[in-house]
């Protein structure tokens, strides 16, 4: 859970420039593979709130690739990525409360 939440964080602090793209795109990859890893060793506690976070990551990554071909808006970018950090808040929520 640890390694999720400082992907989440992460997400907050990029910085625009000419590879906020490449970065966004890398920060996403990185919160996949954890919340994958997390997904196993749950082992389908908190399944809702992943497969959520899960959804809303696919979404992001579309957006932000999107972007990096020219055929997407930073305005959807930037709402896919407001909606994996309210998926994000729910799962460390819940998880928070059965730990």
């Amino acid at each position: 859970m640890s390694a999720v939440r400082t992907s989440i964080s992460q997400l907050g602090h990029i910085g625009i420039s000419k590879n906020s793209v490449t970065e966004l795109k890398s920060k996403l990859s990185q919160l996949s593979t954890e919340l994958s890893t997390l997904a196993a060793d749950a082992k389908g506690q908190w399944a809702p709130q992943i497969a959520s976070l899960k959804s809303a990551l696919a979404t992001a990554q579309t957006a932000v690739t999107d972007l990096t071909s020219g055929s997407g808006s930073a305005s959807t970018a930037v709402a896919s990525i407001a909606g994996v950090a309210s998926a994000a808040s729910a799962l460390l929520s819940t998880a928070t409360k059965s730990c």
